[in-house]
């Protein structure tokens, strides 16, 4: 998710050669977040990357309930972070939730993700891996069928909202740009505008469960 993402278009007088909204931040910066559904509509709580060796207090004070902090040098996702994920978030919440075993987990293939510990692990909990096939990801994966698309629409909603607040507080110094610390809460936002019906949805269309 870009922390500074395109605004779309602005408006301004006619004749005016140059107009400009500046960004409060850095426009190429991401944050990774790895999002997980299954086929009746329920929604993870998802894992949030972060470029560091040891996260600050700061931000692990202010991620939402529930939420995962994920670890990395890059910020990218790294295999140790996934295994961290599944074996520490994604398997109690199937447990949690009383799921039968086994279950299918659908991946996008991605090799850096993937390890010999995980997938002992994973048929220790009988939690059955399928990587989804290469360039194929637009027709089988739901979540690029008919999640993400929305999802990232929410975002630059709630990056667009954030704006519209700093400028009705532009004289005050402290007015807040999006960052590191405070992304968790800001993409809650977001995340919890995904419907039932949509992750439904894009599992019916993918024909992954009909």
């Amino acid at each position: 998710m870009q922390t500074c993402s395109v605004s779309g278009k602005l408006l301004c007088p006619k004749k005016m050669p140059d107009f400009y909204e500046i960004c409060g931040g850095s426009e190429k910066e991401c944050i990774t977040v790895l999002c997980t559904f299954s086929a009746d509509g329920y929604k993870f709580p998802p894992m949030i990357m972060f470029p560091y060796k040891r996260i600050p207090k700061l931000i692990a004070s202010t991620l939402p309930v529930n939420y995962v902090m994920g670890r990395s040098v890059s910020g990218w996702m790294v295999s140790p972070a996934f295994f961290e994920y599944i074996a520490n978030s994604l398997y109690h919440n199937l447990v949690q939730r009383q799921v039968k075993f086994p279950v299918l987990l659908f991946l996008d293939g991605h090799k850096g993700q993937l390890s010999l510990e995980l997938s002992e692990y994973c048929v220790k909990k009988e939690i059955h891996i399928f990587c989804l096939p290469p360039k194929a990801t637009h027709i089988l994966q739901p979540c690029d069928v008919s999640i993400f698309k929305p999802l990232k629409s929410f975002w630059k909603n709630v990056v667009r909202e954030n704006k519209k607040d700093n400028d009705e507080e532009r004289f005050n110094r402290h007015a807040k740009i999006i960052t590191k610390s405070n992304f968790g809460t800001l993409f809650k936002k977001a995340f919890d505008n995904i419907t039932i019906e949509s992750i439904i949805n894009s599992f019916r269309v993918c024909g992954l469960y009909p």
